[in-house]
This record gives structure tokens, C-alpha cells and sequence, in this order.
């Protein structure tokens, strides 16, 4: 899968929603191998940096603008939701969590960064790894925008940037650190790894 793929089809670009995020938008194209766009394309899908917080809000939009578009935003809806829950018991379990333990987590498979959030919030260290860049980058924008919020800045720091990892090599993630190791090194069909 290409830098302009995404999960719902190809990505046109990167497209800036106000004249003050150019630059902004600019960087994120270079970053994720896509045009930047002077207008809305007629079809498809396109990243849209909207204003709306300290240096935008990245989010994946259907050019045509018909459906909802899709985000990552830790202070607000489903994601701070199940942050004030505490997170569900499974996970904390299946992570190690027991009395003051609070071990170093790899989520091989972030996505929109839910499990880390919940993790993060139970004081683990977490790393994140997605394998698909667009949704890479859609993590990372919204725990930036979560550093800058006075309330969910500890958990972000907790929450470490979200590395891109294709496909060939996402299996051979050893680390935390980001190293990577012989093939067979991780196992198991679980997404949440407990390093130390």
C-alpha cells in the first residue's frame, strides 16, 4: 500500500483549510509523499488541515464532503470517553497492569490510538506503531494537539510518537527503543506487547 492509499481509497492530497496553515499542510505532504493541493478534487479523499486548534486539526475528508470527517481528538468524544472510564479491564489485565506495575507497552497495531490512550492514561509507557502512514499521521496530529491541552499532556508524553512501520518490517519490531530484530522474535496474535 502507497503513502496515497489509504483504508477507504486513494488519497488526492493534502489540502490546507485556512491561508495561515499552508506552510503546515506543506509539511505534511512532503511527510506523507502526497500533493498539496491548491483546491478541493472533485472526488476521493483528501487530508484537510483545518483550523480550529494551535497549528490545525488534521483530518481525513471525502472530497465531495458528504460524510463525517475523521480525526483523532483525545479531549472529546469516543477517545476521552473511554479515557475517564479508566479503560476497559481486559486490556489493563492482558497488559500486565496489577498493583503499581506499569510496564513499557508496544501497540503494534495503533489505528487511532485507543489502546495506547487507555494505557497511557493507566501510567504505561507506550509506544505506537501503525503500518498505514495516512493513519500514522492521523495519530500523531492529535497527540500533539493533546500535549498542548493542560489536562492530557502528562498522558500524551506517556504516549510516545506514533512510528510508521510498513508492512515487511512491522513484524520484526523488537522495541520500544525502535530496533529491530530477527524474524520470529515477536509473537503471538495479540496487537499490545508487554516489554519489560
Amino acid at each position: 500500500m502507497s503513502a496515497a492509499t489509504s483504508p477507504g481509497g486513494k488519497v488526492a492530497g493534502v489540502l490546507a483549510g485556512a491561508p495561515a496553515l499552508a506552510e503546515r499542510a506543506a509539511r505534511w505532504a512532503v511527510r506523507l509523499g502526497l500533493p498539496l493541493l491548491a483546491e478541493r478534487p472533485a472526488g476521493g479523499l483528501v487530508l484537510v488541515l483545518r483550523p480550529g486548534a494551535p497549528g490545525g486539526v488534521l483530518a481525513l475528508e471525502e472530497a465531495a464532503g458528504r460524510a463525517r470527517p475523521l480525526a483523532v481528538d483525545f479531549a472529546a468524544g469516543r477517545q476521552a470517553w473511554r479515557a475517564r472510564r479508566g479503560g476497559p479491564e481486559l486490556l489493563a489485565r492482558a497488559a500486565g497492569l496489577r498493583g503499581k506495575s506499569r510496564p513499557v507497552v508496544l501497540d503494534a497495531t495503533a489505528g487511532l490510538g485507543g489502546d495506547a490512550w487507555v494505557l497511557a492514561g493507566l501510567g504505561c509507557a507506550v509506544t505506537a506503531v501503525e503500518r498505514h502512514p495516512v493513519v500514522a499521521a492521523l495519530l500523531a496530529d492529535g497527540l500533539r494537539r493533546a500535549a498542548l491541552h493542560p489536562e492530557l499532556a502528562g498522558r500524551a508524553a506517556r504516549s510516545t510518537r506514533p512510528r510508521h512501520a510498513p508492512r515487511r518490517r512491522q513484524a520484526r519490531l523488537c522495541c520500544a527503543c525502535g530496533c529491530w530484530a530477527p524474524r520470529g522474535v515477536v509473537r503471538g496474535r495479540s496487537s499490545v506487547f508487554v516489554l519489560r
